[in-house]
This record gives C-alpha cells, structure tokens and sequence, in this order.
C-alpha cells in the first residue's frame, strides 16, 4: 500500500472511532442514571436557609414533595438543604450538572440569583421556583423554568380583618406583626394585612357599616397596627424578642409572618398569658402563617394565613409526570401565580384545614424523632374548636364576608412587591 493508502486509511479509522467516541457520549449523555428506571420521575429539592423545621414555609415544601411520592407522581425526592446563602449555587448546581433530576425545585425568595445562574447554564432543566421568579428582564427565558408565585395579599388580608374583628370585639387598641426579610412575598403578606383591617374596622369599614359605630379600641386608635421587619427567617429568639416589644402596646392579635422566626411569636404569647394569668381563649392572641398553625398551640391561635405550598409542590411535580411542564412554562409566559381561585390561599378553618395539619406534624414527628404536638389530636381540635365558638358570630361573618368577596373577584386586594409603593400604603393604613 502506498503512503498515500496508508494516509485514507488512518484517516478512515480516526473517523471512526471519533463516531464511535460521539456515539458513546451522546448515550452517556442521555442514559438513566444509576438506579434510575424508564418512566421514573425524580425531583429534589433546595431549601434556604429556613430548613426544615420551621412549622410553615420550608415544611410546607417538603409536605409537598412527600404528597406528590404517596400519590405516585414522582418516584423519587431528594432534600438538599442549604446551611448558609453561599450553599445555593453549588447545591443548584450539582444537581443539575448530574442530570439525573426531571424537575428541581428551589424554594424561597433568597435562591433568586442562584437559580437564574444555574437555569442559563442548563436551559433545558426544569425548574420550579416556588416564591420567586429568577432576576431575569423578559420570561420566559429558558424552556425548564417556571416561577411559582402566590397572592400572599388575600391570605394577608383574611388575616388582617380577622386581627381587626377581634380587636373590636375586646376593645384592644392595636395588633401587631412580626415580619421577616423586606423581600416581594413579605411585603404582599404586610400590605395585604393592612388592607384587610382597614376593610374590617377603618372609617366606612364593615365594623362601622354593620353597627352603625367606630370599632371599639382599635377604630379609635391613631396608629393601629405596631409592626417589625427582623430581617430573619430563622431565629425564634430573634421572634420572641421582638413580639415582647410589641406585646407591650396592649395587642389583640400579633402575626408572626417570618419562617422560623415567627415561632418566637408563639413563645412570647404564651410566656405572656402566663406572666398575666390570662386564661386561654382571651387575647392577644397568635396568628399564623403559610400552613394551619392553630394547633400549635391550641386556644391562643385564633387563625393562620394559609399558603399551600404543598399543593403547589404536588401541581408542578404533576405537570412533570403529565410531560406538560415546558408547555405550561410556555403557556404562562413563565410565571404561575396561584391564589384563593386555585385553593392555594386564604385562611385556616378547622373544619377543613385542622386535621390535614395535625397529621403534618405527626409526620414531622415521625420523619424527625422531635416531639411537637402540645396534646393528643382530639384534644387539640376540641380546644381550637372551643375558642373559636366562644367568639362572636360576626366576627366570622364579616371574615366570611371579605373571603368570599376575593373569592368572587368583587375585592382585588392591592398586590405590593416594592419598598416604596409599600411605604406609600404604610401611610395610609397606618
């Protein structure tokens, strides 16, 4: 054989192997990764760094990929959680660098700029971001992201004529909230909360309208509504403080709408009606956030803006199993915003959302070894139940009222995502 030969040759074989090499990577590429079988789906999960534990938030996140394993929708999830903000990129990206994941789901405000990073690097990765929307300037802006947002303002304002209503009903001048972080789904919950109890017992409110006078106490008080951002999601001590302050100013209700932090609110009340030898079933009272928490501590709960991330969780995991998620992502131009229309807010109500969370935290009970239910479940539904009929009938019926009018689409509560547009409100319902 000629040089020239011996060339076409070698060049004949390189081509070869350089498609059996190509060959190879692309079934590297798309084969199933260890364990994995066909049709199987797996999701993970990113936490902040809430964690677990936090009785709302992040639990709820968790509460639904659990669903969505018990429903059979997906086969397998993954929790990663994240012990400081410098765990967001990497956590992102190791598990979307592994593909092995049909849908990660990073959750919470805080993993913003870490997950748009990750999503350019991985276009084709679905991703459900549950609270935010990556810092992108148009949207969609990769096929496999989807922001999951909520109308915080609803929950926000059942709560805040809820808070309003009991403060007439005991003549107390003010009520309060504990906040986290001044981030977009904080500052709905806040603006959303102020709306609803100026509807309740502001001038012209639905107090002065059904009695024909200004609301006892609170409709007569300057400044109705003594509230503090902790920047924290995470520190009940941090909570508790800050709701010792607060309980200072005679409150009917005070809010712990901040994770981890909030719990702190519900250690302070207590220690204060134990410090005052008020009785259960008397204000001030708690209210919770994200999830049912009356049973937290049953009696001085008297309602909880609800956020139903876990159902959420379980629609996006759905979407996956259902091969809808890229159209959907397509379809909403990339932003999902789910309200009291789609069950996904509004607030507690015993006869509907009280055992789903008991049983929440006997799971949690079960997954962690700590004990967190304060009485057996009977006893505890017997006790929210009590406190609740001990109040009057309006107070329900104007809650109702206001429910049903959202509901209905006859009352759009304002939906502030920003400082300044918040300050202006601040002024306003003060």
């Amino acid at each position: 054989m000629d040089i020239k030969g011996i060339a076409r040759s070698a060049v004949a074989i390189v081509v070869i192997v350089i498609v059996i090499i190509a060959g190879i990577g692309a079934w590297l590429a798309t084969r199933p990764p260890a364990g994995k079988q066909p049709g199987e789906i797996w999701i993970a999960m990113v936490t902040d760094v809430g964690g677990r534990g936090d009785m709302s938030f992040n639990d709820m996140g968790f509460r639904g990929c659990d669903l969505a394993k018990e429903q059979g929708i997906v086969d397998k999830v993954t929790e990663v959680i994240s012990t400081t903000a410098a765990d967001y990129l990497p956590n992102l990206r190791m598990l979307a660098s592994s593909g092995d994941y049909d849908l990660i789901i990073p959750i919470g405000f805080l993993l913003t700029e870490a997950t748009a990073t990750v999503a350019k690097e991985y276009p084709q990765q679905n991703f459900a971001c549950i609270d935010f929307s990556p810092s992108w300037t148009e949207f969609p802006y990769t096929p496999g992201t989807l922001a999951v947002l909520f109308r915080e303002e609803q929950s926000g304002a059942l709560e805040g004529a809820l808070a309003g209503l009991i403060a007439a009903q005991y003549s107390k001048p003010n009520v309060g909230i504990v906040l986290g972080m001044e981030i977009p789904p904080v500052i709905r919950y806040e603006i959303g909360f102020r709306y609803g109890l100026y509807w309740a017992i502001g001038p012209n409110g639905w107090y002065e309208n059904k009695f024909g006078t200004t609301a006892p106490g609170i409709g007569a008080t300057a400044t109705k509504i003594i509230y503090d951002y902790t920047g924290a999601f995470d520190n009940p001590a941090l909570g508790k403080t800050t709701a010792e302050a607060q309980l200072a100013h005679d409150l009917a209700v005070d809010w712990g709408a901040a994770g981890a932090t909030g719990l702190g609110v519900f250690t302070a009340v207590e220690d204060y009606h134990t410090a005052h030898n008020i009785p259960t079933g008397q204000p001030p009272f708690i209210m919770g956030v994200d999830a049912d928490q009356d049973w937290m501590k049953p009696g001085l709960v008297i309602g909880s803006g609800m956020k139903r991330i876990d159902q959420a969780v379980v629609h996006v995991c759905q979407l996956v199993r259902e091969n809808q998620f890229k159209a959907t992502v397509q379809s909403t131009g990339g932003i999902l915003t789910l309200g009291m229309a789609e069950g996904a807010s509004g607030i507690s109500n015993p006869d509907i959302t009280l055992d789903d969370a008991i049983q929440f935290a006997v799971a949690h009970e079960q997954l962690t070894g700590e004990s967190v239910l304060p009485a057996t479940p009977e006893n505890i539904k017997a006790t929210v139940k009590a406190m609740r009929e001990a109040q009057p009938a309006w107070v329900w019926e104007g809650l109702s009222e206001l429910e049903n009018k959202i509901r209905a689409g006859t009352i759009v509560v304002p939906s502030v995502s920003d400082h300044d547009t918040a300050e202006n409100y601040r002024a306003l319902w003060a």
